[in-house]
């Protein structure tokens, strides 16, 4: 049977939509997997009932995305800044995270923005001045590759992020599972930039867009001192004296606070380092599951994985440092440093 041709009306109205989209959001490419640093592109994972872990997952392209540039030539730089924000319950409000946001989007540095479709217009005109050094991938929380994960103890993803919520010491102020996705995709958001590469960069920090609380970095560049960064390692900040537990892998956060020295606020390093990284990262998820640990203390994890592999580690000493103890490598970054960073000793003990 022959399809039913559209009316004139009705593909002028398609068209001038679709033109509408193209000139409004400077939307590039299509859907297509980005492609790693070989130029081989990363897995996509189907469907299944075999339960998918969080090495498979956080190596998977973004799933349901749009690509939106500030303009249509963007700069070259070699440095990019990595964050995301998308509105969901948290320990802070929204108005919070508004003032914050504005802050650090003030900035001159290239960025890239994970976000939804609601917050594409709020950062756009965030970055009036920086059109050229902006780009956008919107998508949602549900299409996060970490939220797709689960054990063998459970059905569904869902069951399995409504059982870690549950066993959350902090569940009060955390309120949501989906805001441990937000916090467990910041590698996976910067090896996703990575892929893209849409600066020309060799050089990527992490942020998180709460991070910048007051107007000390308002207007300016953040990433101007690359070279501080050790080779092959990425820099995090040490919020109190760093006294390694006696195993590499760590979560008694509450139970045992002298021991947790990770800020998983703000991280940098080059393209290989966050590579290697990630790698270990997505693997301490998984060895945290098969542990029966809670995997919603991101920080927690984070510090798991340079302990597992410290020579990909390096600390700013928060304590040290003339900024806030938790961001302080957005310091470094910016002012450069004559404080010796931290490098952590190799643990046996897993």
């Amino acid at each position: 049977m022959a399809r039913p041709k559209i009316g004139t009306r009705r593909r002028n109205v398609i068209f001038l939509l679709c033109a509408f989209c193209i000139t409004r959001l400077h939307l590039i490419g299509t859907f297509s997997s980005p492609r790693n640093a070989n130029g081989d592109f990363l897995i996509a994972i189907a469907q299944t009932n075999v339960p998918l872990t969080a090495a498979k997952a956080l190596q998977m392209p973004p799933q349901n995305f749009r690509i939106v540039k500030g303009a249509d030539q963007l700069v070259t730089s070699s440095s990019t800044v990595v964050t995301g924000y998308f509105y969901t319950a948290s320990k802070h409000s929204s108005d919070e995270y508004t003032r914050w946001m504005t802050n650090m989007l003030s900035t001159l540095d290239p960025v890239v923005v994970f976000t939804e479709t609601i917050l594409v217009d709020k950062i756009l005109s965030l970055r009036q001045h920086a059109l050229n050094a902006t780009v956008i991938i919107e998508t949602t929380l549900q299409d996060l590759p970490i939220s797709k994960i689960r054990s063998e103890r459970f059905n569904s993803s869902q069951l399995f992020w409504q059982n870690e919520l549950d066993i959350d010491p902090e569940k009060r102020i955390h309120k949501s599972y989906q805001l441990f996705w937000i916090w467990l995709s910041k590698s996976w958001w910067v090896m996703t930039a990575i892929q893209y590469n849409f600066f020309s960069s060799n050089f990527y920090m992490y942020a998180d867009i709460g991070c910048y609380r007051n107007g000390r970095y308002n207007g300016k560049r953040i990433v101007q001192h690359e070279t501080v960064v050790p080779e092959g390692a990425t820099l995090w900040a040490a919020h109190q004296t760093v006294r390694q537990p006696p195993t590499q892998l760590w979560h008694e956060k509450l139970r045992a606070g002298q021991f947790f020295y990770h800020s998983g606020s703000q991280g940098a390093g080059t393209a290989v380092a966050w590579k290697n990284y990630h790698r270990v990262f997505s693997e301490t998820i998984d060895a945290f599951i098969e542990r029966k640990w809670f995997i919603g203390e991101d920080q927690m994890l984070l510090q798991s994985a340079c302990q597992v592999a410290p020579t990909l580690c390096a600390y700013a000493p928060g304590n040290r440092i003339g900024d806030n103890n938790y961001f302080a490598v957005r310091h470094v970054l910016h002012y450069g440093t004559d404080v010796e960073l931290i490098r952590l000793n190799a643990t046996a003990d897993k």
